[in-house]
């Protein structure tokens, strides 16, 4: 049976990141992938087992629950056959591109910053997990003592001071070095 599990355990970013996925759940064929870049937001929520990057033991853990359940096929299988089909890609594109309004020409946009910004906000190429925050395209972790703290802080998207992070436990050098490693991002 361990060769009708699919495993999409990498810890490193995909721009669709969900081919793979959504090609074996196509056969009926389950699937254990780790929550990185788009793996972890282009498939509905309960359609694979999703794991913590550069975790062998939870990998390890979700293939052995679908084997133990003889097997078990997922049941997305229609819905992801007309959520993903070409029809319904093809309208979805027609009605972005029906809203496109250009009111000026783009020009490529600069962006400078210069000392610390005085507000920030987690980079949405990282995510939150037991273990600390993950950053998808460096496939590294930050982990800290205060991490618990700064979660709480970070964890619902919106923009924070600097200060609030100082005042749960980062330091200066912490904080530079989460922005200059694209952890966090200025407002």
């Amino acid at each position: 049976c361990l060769g009708n599990v699919t495993l999409c355990a990498g810890t490193f970013a995909e721009g669709f990141g969900c081919n793979i996925a959504l090609e074996s759940l196509a056969c009926g064929t389950p699937v254990v992938q780790s929550m990185v870049g788009a793996q972890r937001d282009s498939l509905p929520h309960g359609w694979t087992e999703m794991v913590e990057p550069g975790d062998p033991g939870a990998v390890a853990d979700a293939v052995q629950r679908y084997l133990d359940a003889d097997c078990a096929r997922p049941t997305v299988r229609p819905d992801g056959i007309q959520r993903f089909s070409l029809d319904t890609m093809v309208d979805r594109y027609e009605v972005l591109f029906a809203g496109v309004q250009i009111e000026e020409p783009l020009a490529p946009m600069q962006l400078s910053v210069r000392g610390r910004p005085r507000r920030v906000v987690m980079a949405p190429w990282c995510v939150w997990a037991k273990r600390g925050l993950y950053h998808d395209h460096l496939a590294k972790w930050w982990m800290s003592p205060c991490f618990p703290a700064v979660r709480a802080v970070l964890e619902d998207g919106r923009a924070v001071d600097v200060e609030q992070l100082i005042h749960v436990g980062l330091n200066d050098a912490d904080v530079n070095q989460l922005l200059k490693d694209g952890y966090l991002i200025p407002e």
